[in-house]
């Protein structure tokens, strides 16, 4: 008795009899058939499929799936044989037609069958062409014995690179991958599988389910959960470009809560969003401000104006032209001051939840490469044609989300639209200042500093802890709100 017999603690462990040996286990998922030629259209030229026991070899029984062959309806079956004396069976893979137009006929292919010492052999039939030894690669091999079954695939898969999650936009919007089929199966038994990373950084959600689809049909891999502000959807869809390639398209998208719109999760749209919307929120801070500056000096002059007694028609009739168009100036001030104090607050969470999507892509970006297995579906399983999970090594570049990283913190200026609007200094030091829209009028002063995750705020009067979006808007969950000046 050896060593490997005792536990650490000295005690014999029984030694264990090993189950028997299932009788296809020495039988690959898949094997490849030979190029047709003379030399593997003989006896002697016969390629090994695989080993089995003598004893089962002799009571098996095999058949041979061709729902997937692409032969104008014409399909492989086996039909047994005398086998030699060296044998224990043998089959001939005969191709069988019957349609309206030819009558039924049969045409041997190949021949399989099974030696003495358990050898699974295959040889082609002189008389087979090139198109029928292709398209037998689109079929299955069932061998059965008992209650054991075994399907072996007479092709071996290609296979290829991974989808690498390129969200930079460089390559455009959607990522593409085309696959050539040397060998295309029946179009309709086409099949595309996805999988995607288990330490994937955000939940993931596939639909369907099994993320298993035909040609044409689109998947889709939806990302976080239902309470998030923005949600990822990576759409993948596969079709036929031509007979003999697959054109699959993975398209990175998100879409905002309570926002049935989708939008292109790359960076460079993302950015030219984040532009855009601080172009337009810095517009309009000027615009509300220069409404808020401009109301009084028009008010006071409507009401100067107003007191004055003119001196003839004239006067008069100046008089009330200019009055008129004080009071469309004042007007124009307080539409501007009600529509920017009810839009703007939008365009912030906007922005916000645009950020919130750069987060997301980030997580994304070159860290979570797309698997894929193109398969035809047949009732006897699946014949796997190409398997896209080859790794790919990430080429070293900037890192496409690095503006993420100057996202400012609470130090610096922010406004207050309501009841007025406020221009409020967040100093380093943790003070508050505010003035009015000219800036000349001091109105509130208090204290800020950071909690975790919160800010807590004295201001007004009041105190209490503020979330941080962002660098976008620090807000309570009741609405009081700063927002940042651009």
């Amino acid at each position: 008795m050896t060593n490997r017999d005792y536990n650490p603690a000295g005690i014999p462990r029984p030694i264990e009899k090993q189950p028997p040996a299932l009788p296809f286990s020495q039988l690959e998922p898949y094997v490849s058939l030979p190029e047709l030629k003379p030399e593997t259209a003989t006896y002697e030229g016969a390629i090994e499929f695989g080993t089995i026991a003598a004893e089962v070899a002799a009571e098996m029984e095999l058949s041979i799936e061709s729902a997937a062959v692409n032969l104008a309806g014409r399909r492989f079956h086996l039909v047994s044989r005398p086998a030699s004396e060296s044998d224990h069976r043998a089959w001939d893979v005969q191709l069988a037609a019957a349609t309206e137009q030819e009558p039924a006929t049969s045409k041997s292919v190949g021949h399989v069958w099974a030696d003495s010492a358990g050898a699974l052999k295959f040889h082609w039939n002189a008389e087979a062409e090139q198109e029928e030894a292709e398209q037998l690669q689109n079929t299955l091999l069932l061998c059965s014995h008992k209650e054991h079954r075994h399907a072996m695939a007479l092709r071996v898969p290609d296979i290829l690179p991974e989808i690498g999650m390129d969200l930079s936009g460089e390559n455009g919007k959607d990522l593409t991958t085309i696959v050539s089929l040397l060998t295309p199966p029946q179009a309709d038994t086409l099949r595309l599988t996805i999988d995607y990373p288990d330490e994937l950084a955000v939940p993931v959600e596939a639909e369907p389910a099994n993320r298993t689809a035909p040609l044409g049909e689109g998947m889709m891999l939806k990302l976080g959960v239902e309470k998030d502000v923005v949600r990822g959807e990576i759409r993948i869809l596969a079709r036929q470009k031509t007979d003999n390639q697959i054109q699959l398209s993975v398209s990175p998208k998100y879409r905002q809560e309570g926002d049935g719109k989708l939008a292109d999760l790359t960076q460079e749209k993302l950015v030219s969003q984040i532009s855009r919307l601080q172009r337009l929120l810095s517009k309009d801070t000027e615009e509300l401000a220069a409404a808020y500056v401009n109301l009084p000096t028009y008010l006071a002059n409507m009401k100067k104006l107003q007191g004055t007694v003119p001196r003839n028609k004239d006067e008069a009739g100046a008089k009330a032209r200019t009055l008129i168009q004080l009071e469309g100036y004042v007007k124009k001030c307080q539409s501007a001051i009600r529509a920017k104090t009810r839009t703007m607050p939008a365009s912030y969470e906007a922005l916000h939840r645009i950020i919130e999507a750069a987060k997301l892509g980030r997580k994304l970006n070159n860290k979570a490469p797309l698997q894929y297995c193109l398969f035809a579906e047949t009732p006897s399983g699946p014949i796997v044609l190409v398997q896209g999970n080859q790794p790919v090594e990430a080429e070293q570049k900037e890192d496409a989300f690095a503006f993420l990283d100057n996202t400012p913190g609470p130090t610096g200026t922010w406004l207050k639209l309501n009841p007025e609007l406020q221009i409020v200094q967040f100093s380093s030091g943790g003070s508050i200042s505010a003035t009015d829209a000219s800036g000349k009028r001091s109105l509130a002063s208090g204290s800020w500093r950071a909690e975790g995750e919160l800010i807590h705020i004295s201001y007004g009067g009041t105190s209490d802890d503020f979330n941080f979006y962002n660098g976008v808007a620090i807000a309570t969950e009741d609405g009081n709100a700063f927002f940042r000046k651009f």
